[in-house]
């Protein structure tokens, strides 16, 4: 096992603050730009079918120590996964050093609740990246989207719909 460094930056948490950001982009990248060119249930379905290919091949990667992101931290990916950022702001790790790896235990409750996040609290806080993007965005190009109350289109803009 690596040895922990002081400034790291990645674990489930992280994660559940990623996916609704990348759930917000990809409904801005299908209303402002695909829509206008492609079918929209394909695009929908493409984009999604990405991430998911993509962000959980990655986020299990590093659960299992298949990936170690050096460039990251020095720590195992299980390790990396599970102590961030409990351990930079209150200076106590959710998983001590001896029950890394977590997924050799296959029975314990570390590896269900890393189960749960990756099968169930992933795809919800995703799903709700996405619902959060129609609200600002609009789901079609022909709808504005509340991000037009704040930020209001010129008439002039290319994509302007009046």
């Amino acid at each position: 096992m690596r040895k922990f460094v002081g400034n790291e930056r990645g674990s489930f948490v992280i994660d559940v603050f990623l996916l609704p950001i990348i759930g917000i982009f990809q409904v801005f990248l299908m209303v402002r730009y695909f829509f206008k060119h492609y079918d929209k249930r394909s695009v929908k379905i493409k984009l999604t079918v990405l991430v998911v290919a993509i962000f959980w091949p990655l986020a299990l990667g590093l659960y299992y120590d298949l990936y170690i992101f050096s460039f990251l931290s020095d720590m195992s990916g299980n390790d990396f996964m599970w102590n961030w950022p409990i351990l930079q702001i209150f200076g106590e790790r959710i998983v001590p050093p001896g029950f890394i790896p977590t997924y050799e235990n296959t029975g314990g409750s570390c590896h269900t609740f890393a189960f749960i996040f990756f099968f169930f609290v992933y795809p919800i806080v995703y799903w709700m990246g996405i619902h959060i993007g129609y609200i600002l965005f609009g789901r079609s190009e022909k709808q504005k989207g509340g991000i037009d109350l704040v930020f209001p289109r010129k008439k002039g803009d290319k994509d302007n719909f009046n």
